[in-house]
């Protein structure tokens, strides 16, 4: 119930109870209460000999007041006896009664509003009208938020009285002070989130991680155990890996504390168990910032399309590829581009989490687990390098409409789910392809509710701590998760979509009839093939497109043609998304 439509009924209620009341009592009565009220209260003096009342005293009544005269020796004074606590009880009396006949149907409102927190009325089954005035005479007091908490907890079937109380900060601790973790801290410090308080920084070498723009009560730390030990409410897990990160994780976990993180490994491999262990200690475990970096796809999945059925999801998941192929989509060299995105930061020192695909990999598990609601295991997706991509074959992707980019997919099957990660062609108009720099995209193709598409900056420290510290936030203002419960699947690579062959040859006569006949033997059909000028003969590279086919059928047909004396280097396969 909205709250303003809730006073307004308290306040008709009440009005009607008034109305009534007046309508009952006759005018006389309600002047002699006025005149009662300004009697004079005081008791006279009465002096020396001053004789009991008699039996027989003359005595008038005057509207619950008694006036008897007194002797004589004492001055004839008249002498008030007030009845008020009397008059007052019969008056409380008869109200009662009339409100238990008149206005039983307020007692559901007052059910309703008499527990308010910071009212304190206490509704005994009557006094329904004199209970109502309290509480609009009280709502003056009230603060909007009150009343807002009120009404979800009478929603909830909550509505005991509790006293209010002053949340305080969630105090954090940050594993790992690197390039996440100091953006977390940034933004902790100067924006101030409401109800956050930074309390500890952990990492090995602490003294030269050390900054002076942070509070003075912030503890640097390299011992985890103390920090785990403290009185921290949260973690902030930002080191990586699945060890010794996954130690302290569990170990916070196992306390009874809450764990933020961005650890894409660990949650994969790991999550499920995690989340367990979190929910039977009464923490929490979210990982917003583990997929996509500062986009929120993960709670985009957990809340807004939580109500869908996705049949199909493809993105973009990793931005160090992805500011490599767009750059030598303009012509850089692969080797040239990968050294300049270590001096970014946005490649490791050992770039083969990223370049290999491993790194979209265990993020593409984690989003089948939230879309597609199946738990795979990461080892069985099978990651394709970026690394065989060469100048040429964007060239060729040109010609036919199309650039090249590292696409993690996975779709429903008939069997369970399909999923890869590896370079594809995507068509130059595909929302796939607008995605440059360090970006990262993901759509996901519901039954429902049709294609979403999620796009933003998906490598930095920024970015990331943007989620990281946004999942902070919803744990202090107790934000819950909406299930997503998953079973356990399979995963298959089979796909069945048009393909890219790109072939690197010592030209002879007959190579195009050997690579036709092994197609033939799987009844694959030939789309094109194109072959530039220019080349030398003795390392000809030229392309065939074939038409939609499974992928096993195609990996056969490969196999065949792997056997062909005149390769200079090995077939390279690429699915091509329409």
């Amino acid at each position: 119930m909205a709250v303003g439509s809730f006073v307004n009924r308290l306040r008709s209620a009440a009005c009607r109870r008034r109305i009534n009341d007046e309508r009952r009592r006759p005018l006389h009565q309600g002047r002699e209460y006025a005149r009662e009220e300004r009697a004079v209260r005081g008791r006279a003096q009465a002096g020396a000999g001053s004789s009991r009342l008699r039996k027989n005293s003359d005595r008038r009544i005057v509207h619950r007041a008694v006036v008897r005269t007194v002797a004589a020796a004492a001055g004839r004074q008249a002498r008030i006896i007030g009845c008020d606590r009397r008059g007052r009880r019969a008056e409380r009396e008869q109200e009662d009664q009339q409100d238990g006949e008149a206005a039983p149907h307020l007692q559901p409102i007052l059910n309703l509003g008499c527990p308010f927190p910071a009212i304190g009325l206490i509704c005994r089954g009557v006094g329904y009208h004199r209970s109502i005035r309290q509480f609009l005479s009280s709502l003056e007091e009230t603060t909007l938020s009150q009343v807002n908490d009120f009404a979800f907890r009478s929603l909830s079937g909550d509505t005991a009285p509790q006293e209010v109380r002053v949340r305080r900060p969630l105090r954090i601790a940050i594993f790992g002070f690197g390039t996440v973790g100091s953006s977390v801290a940034r933004i902790l410090v100067e924006s101030k989130p409401e109800g956050l308080e930074l309390t500890h920084v952990f990492n090995r070498g602490v003294a030269r991680k050390r900054v002076d723009w942070t509070p003075p009560g912030v503890v640097w730390s390299e011992d985890a155990d103390a920090v785990l030990g403290s009185d921290v409410d949260a973690i902030v897990e930002l080191a990586g890996g699945l060890d010794p990160a996954g130690s302290w994780v569990r170990r916070a976990l196992d306390a009874g504390k809450s764990v933020v993180t961005a650890n894409k490994k660990l949650i994969a491999y790991h999550g499920i168990e995690l989340e367990r262990l979190a929910e039977s200690r009464g923490g929490h475990l979210k990982y917003g910032a583990a997929v996509a970096g500062g986009i929120p796809v993960i709670p985009g999945l957990e809340q807004g399309l939580a109500g869908d059925r996705i049949e199909r999801l493809e993105g973009i998941l990793n931005g160090t590829c992805n500011f490599i192929l767009s750059q030598m989509d303009e012509g850089a060299d692969f080797a040239a581009v990968l050294a300049e995105a270590q001096a970014r930061g946005y490649a490791e020192a050992d770039p083969t989490e990223d370049v290999g695909g491993f790194d979209a990999r265990s993020k593409l598990s984690i989003l089948m687990r939230l879309a597609l609601r199946v738990d795979v295991d990461p080892e069985e997706i099978v990651p394709r390098p970026i690394t065989q991509v060469t100048a040429v074959d964007f060239s060729y992707a040109h010609d036919l409409g199309c650039t090249i980019r590292q696409v993690a997919r996975a779709e429903r099957t008939d069997g369970g789910v399909a999923a890869t990660v590896g370079p594809m062609l995507v068509d130059i108009e595909s929302p796939l392809a607008w995605s440059r720099g360090t970006e990262n995209m993901v759509i996901l193709s519901g039954r429902y509710g049709g294609d979403v598409v999620f796009s933003g900056h998906g490598a930095g420290g920024h970015p990331t701590a943007v989620a990281v510290v946004s999942d902070l936030l919803a744990l202090a203002h107790g934000s819950r998760r909406v299930g997503m419960p998953s079973a356990p699947g399979s995963v298959s690579a089979e796909f069945e979509v048009p393909h890219y062959i790109r072939f690197l040859v010592d030209d002879r006569p007959g190579i195009v009839a050997e690579i036709t006949s092994c197609l033939a033997r799987e009844m694959i059909n030939i789309r094109a093939i194109v072959q530039k000028p220019g080349y030398p003969p003795h390392a000809l590279p030229f392309v065939v497109t074939v038409e939609p086919c499974k992928s096993s059928a195609l990996q056969r047909a490969l196999a065949a043609m792997r056997t062909m004396d005149c390769h200079c280097a090995e077939p390279l396969d690429l699915q091509m998304l329409e």
